[in-house]
Order: structure tokens, then sequence, then C-alpha cells
């Protein structure tokens, strides 16, 4: 009995020494990205007009929610749309922030918006949360993983192509950083700790 008993300590002591071992250590450095994406309404189907944040990639803005943030621009005013205000399913939000890009190291905890556009301009800072199906775990939870964006340049033009870098007709260019690692809030460059 006093056997198992100084090995119950051991063991505890072990843990204690160790940290946590229930907590997610990440494994991935932070992603960047310059990213085009066209506006949802007025540009072909087949265009890219959302970001799917954990791939750090444009894609198609379709029926399933493979998705985080939608573009528009409506009435030559860009927006920044969650999937559940487009298709009525999914669980990415996302805010406006006046942190500026290279200043916003850590993902905000609260203030995200899931239900309604964001009117964005050229220099404005997204911050975005989302739920990867990746990221669920054998209880059922789905922790989040962040990102920031930051507006590059806008072409609102219905027709003209425009800028140095000769941006389609309705377009957005975006820079972006995400940490892919489920449930860090880490931007900053390399492996997040926290």
């Amino acid at each position: 009995m006093k056997g198992r008993s100084l090995l119950l300590i051991a063991g505890a002591a072990a843990i204690v020494g160790c940290g946590d071992p229930t907590r997610p250590v990440a494994a991935n450095n932070t992603v960047g990205a310059l990213l085009t994406v066209f506006a949802f309404s007025g540009t072909p189907l087949s265009a890219p007009t959302a970001i799917n944040t954990l791939g750090a990639r444009t894609v198609v803005a379709s029926g399933s929610s493979n998705f985080d943030v939608v573009f528009d621009i409506r009435d030559g005013q860009a927006v920044a749309i969650p999937p559940l205000a487009i298709i009525g399913i999914g669980n990415a939000a996302i805010q406006k922030v006046s942190v500026p890009f290279d200043s916003l190291n850590v993902a905000p905890v609260d203030g995200y918006n899931d239900s309604s556009a964001v009117a964005i301009g050229v220099g404005d800072v997204l911050a975005v949360r989302s739920q990867p199906v990746e990221c669920s775990n054998a209880f059922g939870l789905s922790p989040f993983i962040y990102s920031k964006m930051v507006v590059k340049a806008i072409n609102a033009s219905d027709t003209s192509t425009t800028g140095d870098n000769a941006m389609p007709p309705r377009t957005i260019q975006l820079d972006m950083v995400v940490d892919p690692n489920c449930n860090f809030r880490s931007l900053a460059p390399g492996v997040p700790t926290s």
C-alpha cells in the first residue's frame, strides 16, 4: 500500500512539473498570404468570392460552409460578411479592429459578429474567428482558429482594371495571417505559445 501511495505522489508531481497535460500544443507556424477575392455579386459564379481561413486561400462561396468570410461590393462599398449572413449556416465571425495590422499579434477574445456585413475600406483590419471541423475533438467541442486581414486595395469598378497590379473589376486584395493551431490566438510569426 505504501508503494502505491508513493507511486501516486510521484505521478502527481510529474504531472504538475510538466504543466497541464490536457493543454493543446501548437505545432505549426502562423501562415501569411496575399489574396484577391471577387465581389459576391456581379461576378461569375466560378469566381472565388470568399476565404477559407484555415487554408489561407480563396474559395467559391457556395451552399457548403467551406468558407469563413465572404466579400462583396454593394453600391461602391466593400463589405466582409460571415457565412451565417449569406447561407444561414456557419460558425465563423468577424470584427473590424482599430489596431494596426502589424501590431495585432494576439486575436481578440470577444466582440465578433457572426450575422451581418461589416463595411471595409483600404487599410481596415479584420480579426476572424472560425471553427473548422479539423479542430473538433472527441468531446464534441470545436476550438477556434484565429486570423487577421488588412484590406490592401479595392477595385469597385464594374468594368475597369485598376492599380499597379492590374486588379480585375469588382475585386478586393487582402493581406492575411492565420494561426492554424486550434485554440491559439497568436498572430505573431512562428509557432504560437498562447
